[in-house]
Parts: C-alpha cells; sequence; structure tokens
C-alpha cells in the first residue's frame, strides 16, 4: 500500500528507517481549585452510579484547609435519597478532623469517627481512605494522612455500599448543599472496586508529599480522577468543565468556582521553618530512637548538622550514639563545653576534634556542622564549622572508621548513665552518613537561614528531623532516606523560636 505522506506528516511520522511518533507529555502539576467557603463547589454531570454495590472503595485527594472557625464542611459526599451512599467529613476546630460516612441516615452514623488530623496551617496535606466492607468491624476502614495511618473508631453496618441517586459532590454535602468546603483541593480520585490500604500503595499514592500520575504509577488506574485545574475549561462565566481523566467518564462541572479561582498553589509544600524543639534539663527533656541506630555503621565518612541556642553553663552532650554499656566507649559523641566550646569525639572520650577560641554564642541561634573523613590523615579527619565558619583548633581523632552502633541514637542527654541533659533550642537536625561535606559548609549554613536540606543541590540526608515541622508530638518524623524517628521524652510541645 502506498504510503500517505500527508497522513503520516500530521502523526509527526518521518520517513526511512526512523520512525517517530509524537511523545506523550511528560506529567506536571500546575494547578488547583480554591474553594471559598460559601457557594463554591464541584459536582459530576450524571447520577455516580461506579461506587454502587461496591464493597471496596479508596479516595485520594490533596486539602489545604483554609477554614478559620468552628465549622462543618464536606470534602466529598455521593447521596441516596434522604442519606450519604459515603462521604468525608472535615470538621474544623483549631485542627481538622476527618469523619467517614457509609450510608449514614439521618443521625444515625455509621461511620467512622475522628480518624485523622489534617492541620489548619497553611500547608498541602494527603488524605487517603481506604474501604473494605467485607472485613471484619474497626478494619472495614483505614485512612492515612500524609502516607501515615491514623486511629479510627466505629464501624460500618453495610456489607457493600448502597445504590446512589445523586452526583458526586466535592466540596459540599449533596443534599442540601451546606457545609461548603473552604480552602485548597489537588488531585482528587476514586478507586471503586479497589482498597490501596497496603503501606507499599499508600507510599506509592502520596509519592513522599509529590503527587503523581495515578494513570502510570504501577497501580490500577483510578476510577474518576480530577486534576483540579488540569484538563478543565472555564466557560467564560463562572464554572468549569472538568475532564475525568480515570477510566470511568464521569466528567463535572464547578458551581461558582471563578477563573481567578485556578490557581498554581499547589504540593508539594514550599520550605518552610516555624517551629523547633525546647529542651530543659531540669525536666530530664531529650530525645531518642527506639531502635538501634545502625546507619553509621562502618562508615569513613560522616556528617552531622543541627541549629543549636543553649544556654551554657556546664556540660552537655547534644548528641551521641554508643556501641557499648561504656560510658566513654562509642561511635560518636557531639558535646559543648561550659564556655561554649565545641568537642567531637569519635572512639572514646580520649580522641575527639575541638574548636578554640570560636565557640557558640549563648542564647543565640548558632549552627553546628562537623564532618569526619576516616581516610584522610591525622590531624585533618574531623573538621568543625560553627556558623558556617571552619572553627577547628586541634583534631584527635584517628580511627579510620566508624564502629558498629549497638544502641539508639540518644539526642540532648548521654545515654547510658543518662546525665549531662542539654539546655535550651534544637531545630534542623541532620546526619549524612558515608558523606563529608566540608566543602559546602556555606550551603547548609545558608547564611544564617535553615534550607531544605532535601532540596539544595546536597546529597540527601540519611536522617533529618525538622524539630516540629509537620510533625506530630511526641515524634520527630525522620525526613530522610533512613525513616528514623526520634521520639520526645518527657516533653510534647513545640517551639516557635526558630533560627532566621
Amino acid at each position: 500500500m502506498p504510503t500517505n505522506i500527508n497522513f503520516n506528516k500530521k502523526l509527526g511520522i518521518t520517513g526511512g528507517t526512523g520512525i517517530s511518533l509524537p511523545s506523550t507529555p511528560s506529567y506536571q502539576n500546575e494547578y488547583s481549585f480554591q474553594f471559598d467557603g460559601v457557594d463554591e463547589y464541584i459536582q459530576t454531570n450524571s447520577t455516580y452510579s461506579q461506587a454502587d454495590s461496591q464493597s471496596k472503595i479508596t479516595i485520594s485527594a490533596w486539602v489545604k484547609v483554609t477554614t478559620g472557625s468552628d465549622s462543618l464542611s464536606y470534602l466529598c459526599t455521593v447521596g441516596g435519597g434522604s442519606f450519604v451512599s459515603f462521604g468525608i467529613r472535615l470538621q474544623t476546630l483549631t485542627s481538622t478532623t476527618c469523619r467517614v460516612y457509609v450510608n449514614n441516615a439521618g443521625n444515625n452514623n455509621r461511620a467512622f469517627t475522628n480518624i485523622g488530623v489534617i492541620k489548619n496551617d497553611g500547608l498541602w496535606h494527603h488524605l487517603m481512605v481506604c474501604l473494605d466492607l467485607s472485613l471484619p468491624n474497626l478494619s472495614e476502614c483505614a485512612v492515612y494522612l500524609d502516607g501515615s495511618p491514623q486511629t479510627m473508631s466505629g464501624y460500618f453496618a453495610n456489607a457493600t455500599l448502597p445504590t446512589s441517586t445523586s452526583p458526586l459532590f466535592i466540596g459540599v454535602k449533596y443534599n442540601d448543599l451546606t457545609n461548603i468546603y473552604g480552602g485548597l483541593i489537588d488531585e482528587f480520585a476514586i478507586w471503586s472496586g479497589t482498597d490501596f490500604r497496603n503501606q507499599s500503595d499508600v507510599d506509592t499514592i502520596y509519592n513522599g508529599g509529590v503527587p503523581n500520575n495515578l494513570n502510570d504509577n504501577g497501580l490500577t488506574a483510578p476510577t474518576t480522577w480530577y486534576r483540579m485545574g488540569e484538563a478543565a475549561t472555564f466557560d467564560g462565566i463562572r464554572d468549569w468543565d472538568l475532564v475525568d481523566q480515570g477510566t470511568g467518564g464521569n466528567d463535572a462541572v464547578s458551581q461558582n468556582i471563578a477563573d481567578s479561582e485556578r490557581v498554581t498553589d499547589v504540593p508539594p509544600n514550599p520550605f518552610a521553618n516555624t517551629k523547633s524543639i525546647s529542651l530543659v534539663p531540669g525536666i530530664d527533656d531529650y530525645l531518642d530512637g527506639s531502635t538501634t541506630y545502625s546507619e553509621l555503621n562502618g562508615t569513613t565518612k560522616a556528617t552531622f548538622s543541627m541549629w543549636v541556642k543553649p544556654t551554657l553553663g556546664s556540660t552537655v552532650v547534644l548528641s551521641r550514639v554508643s556501641n557499648s554499656t561504656s560510658t566513654s566507649d562509642f561511635v560518636y559523641q557531639l558535646v559543648v563545653i561550659a564556655s561554649g566550646e565545641v568537642f567531637m569525639q569519635i572512639g572514646d572520650t580520649t580522641r575527639r576534634a575541638r574548636t578554640g577560641s570560636t565557640v557558640l554564642t549563648d542564647s543565640v541561634w548558632n549552627h553546628i556542622l562537623v564532618c569526619y573523613d576516616g581516610t584522610l590523615s591525622n590531624g585533618s579527619k574531623t573538621k568543625i564549622f560553627i556558623n558556617g565558619v571552619d572553627a577547628t583548633d586541634s583534631d584527635g581523632t584517628t580511627a579510620t572508621s566508624l564502629v558498629n552502633a549497638n544502641y539508639p541514637l540518644s539526642i540532648g542527654r548521654r545515654d547510658q548513665t543518662p546525665t549531662y541533659y542539654y539546655d535550651g533550642f534544637m531545630d534542623e537536625m541532620a546526619i549524612w552518613s558515608a558523606t563529608d561535606l566540608r566543602n559546602d559548609a556555606s550551603t547548609i549554613y545558608n547564611s544564617g537561614v535553615p534550607n531544605n536540606l532535601n532540596d539544595n543541590g546536597l546529597t540527601a540526608p540519611t536522617s533529618f528531623w525538622r524539630c516540629g515541622d509537620s510533625d506530630t508530638s511526641p515524634t520527630l518524623t525522620d525526613n530522610g532516606t533512613s525513616n528514623y524517628d526520634l521520639t520526645m521524652r518527657n516533653f510534647t510541645t513545640f517551639s516557635t523560636d526558630v533560627p532566621t
């Protein structure tokens, strides 16, 4: 058959042996929708029947709550006569709790209540609700907030979802168009007939806090997927037509959402440092992990970074990992003495690097960076930087590598015989295993303003604790690659005193 040259040109097919087809545009998340909490919502163009008689369903959405007063709002609902076929209700107080409904009639709340907290903190959060109504009570519903499972209570009486007689509504209660959501919503998706509660699937969808292509991430494609801005067309007056990017063909239309309310505020969250921790030695405050901190085992290189605002006057331990019950035998120990001089001890108390005349300033935020390379010659293995400047006076460390640990990481005290408690504030703590960043001290110090250690052009840290930002007391979540969380001991609150 003769080649249709004009047709091939339209497809972008070139002649000869090299055939070039049009490439699929890469996934980009550029838009979200802003809901004013007054009269704005989205609904499908027809009855939403995709979940009828299903025993399993998964709902995923990115939300950024802006409602500040005590109010009820709905992330999504589908009605069935006088009851909610299924829905997710958000209740905003000082924080936002989540309640899931299935076949809820009147006040007969067949629901899981208070199963997640979505913070009204100016940040994006990912909410994922997984139902399997064939499971025993209290196992039917699993909820994940920012990839982490949430506590739940209550159970559902239904074995399957009821038949719907209404559209799917996003941002409003279905039957009387009340309880309207205030805030931003992005990447809203429903999988009908699928329960994605397996943690590996949750991690795939959450993707470390960055939305991804739900049609091309190795999982089943969603039944319904609204990009909340992408694949949407404004009618020129006050409504958007949304094309369903899932498999169900459930196109939708917005109500009262203006052209300007398709915004470019999308996850992931911008880096913001708003919280720190305050340790008071009289109360024996400290932090530690629940398992052995093995991330440094046998490494020849390591880097340690932290911001501190100390109350000087006694010797304190900032950070330590031991390898035995001895108080003088350990993987490393970072110490500050009464004058503000910093010691880094590797192996035991006799092998250490120390600062000289450059010391920490009392009651002021200081940055400490310690870099170790056991492959270098004695006298230059360890460098200590204070506020971006090399403050090393002498280096007595001789170990060619760090020994293996059999104790957890301890912050703010000596661990085996609890003494030397730190007094003051700490923030943005990080450890890099197998990496010596002595040549990048100025990048990490960043002229005195903490920056995103996962996105500053350097190797991502092995462990990175934000000390309050996106943390839920008493846990400091590890934002590095090792997932080694810390627990706050004898204190529970965060401070807003941060380095600037």
